[in-house]
């Protein structure tokens, strides 16, 4: 399945915002993003994760108010092995380890069912920051979610599992990563 981000209202302009940012470089630096520039219609959906020790651990640095509205907590300055079960534990980190190997931006969209009970559809990109254009010490999220309209049209139902998810490659310089995940 194939989704339009760079025609998304929010993960759109966030792409292009860190495209921007890159200034020549394969990704820019954590301090080259700076919340002024950013539109604020797109802050509440963005996150900041550290990659710890080179990607064996990431811990949340910065969540959004829209992502904590959709969540229903604030995972601010937690570390992500100790917040989520096995299953859900193991697609977060690959989505994270696999911005680390390729140095890239990649895109998920999965179906999410959350704490406060609600049913959603999670539109993601996560962006690789670094500080010596070699290692990835930061990631740069950002998050749509799709609520109500998605499951009245019966699109939640025609997916095969709860877990299903799709993730791909963002292609930047006209060539996009492969993705080990």
């Amino acid at each position: 399945m194939t989704y339009n981000y760079r025609d998304d209202p929010v993960l759109g302009p966030a792409l292009s915002y860190w495209t921007g940012k890159r200034s020549g470089r394969s990704m820019p630096r954590k301090r080259d993003i700076d919340p002024i520039e950013i539109p604020p219609k797109i802050l509440p959906n963005l996150q900041i994760i550290d990659a710890i020790d080179g990607g064996a651990r990431f811990r949340y640095r910065l969540i959004g108010t829209a992502l904590v509205e959709a969540y229903g907590r604030d995972f601010s300055g937690r570390i992500v092995d100790e917040l989520f079960p096995d299953g859900r534990l193991d697609f977060v980190q690959s989505l994270y380890r696999s911005v680390c190997t390729s140095k890239a931006p990649i895109f998920s969209r999965n179906k999410y069912h959350t704490p406060r009970d609600v049913d959603l559809f999670s539109m993601r990109i996560y962006m690789p920051l670094s500080e010596d254009g070699v290692a990835v010490q930061h990631i740069l999220g950002v998050m749509r979610f799709e609520y109500g309209a998605v499951f009245d049209e019966g699109l939640w139902d025609m997916q095969a599992t709860p877990e299903w998810h799709h993730t791909e490659a963002v292609d930047v310089d006209g060539l996009a990563p492969e993705l080990a995940l």
